[in-house]
């Protein structure tokens, strides 16, 4: 997975990527050359992406969000937002040490699920299954 990950890295992101509405995605090739995003790590199957914005006022950390890569059309953004569901806070998502990555699921393990950890402690996972 590791190989996996540094290939996505060392690689340029979509250039085109959209939100749910089809506005432009805050992060994409343009963004991620122009320092404004960075790729963070990529699911087994190739399918999505982690990304972070670069550091700002309001958030030290950076904004996290994912991008659903699409080969025969546009690719998708989504941003990672406080949930009440999950007690997560913009001060989680926000703060230093906040990594957002894949790991196995659990009923399924050739899948994996999206985590937020924060110094190793898991803050949330969203489940495929």
């Amino acid at each position: 997975m590791r190989a996996l990950r540094l290939s996505l890295i060392n690689r340029t992101l979509p250039a085109v990527v959209n939100d749910n509405n089809g506005n432009i995605f805050w992060c994409d090739a343009h963004r991620q050359v122009t320092g404004k995003c960075e790729a963070m790590s990529v699911d087994r199957q190739g399918g999505m992406v982690t990304v972070r914005s670069a550091p700002f006022k309001d958030c030290e950390g950076g904004l996290w969000g994912w991008i659903t890569i699409m080969h025969n059309d546009v690719s998708k953004g989504f941003t990672i937002t406080p949930d009440k569901k999950f007690g997560l806070t913009v001060k989680d998502l926000c703060r230093p040490g906040t990594v957002v990555t894949f790991k196995p699921n659990q009923k399924k393990p050739e899948y994996d699920d999206l985590v937020a950890l924060y110094q190793g402690k898991e803050l949330f996972r969203y489940r495929r299954f």
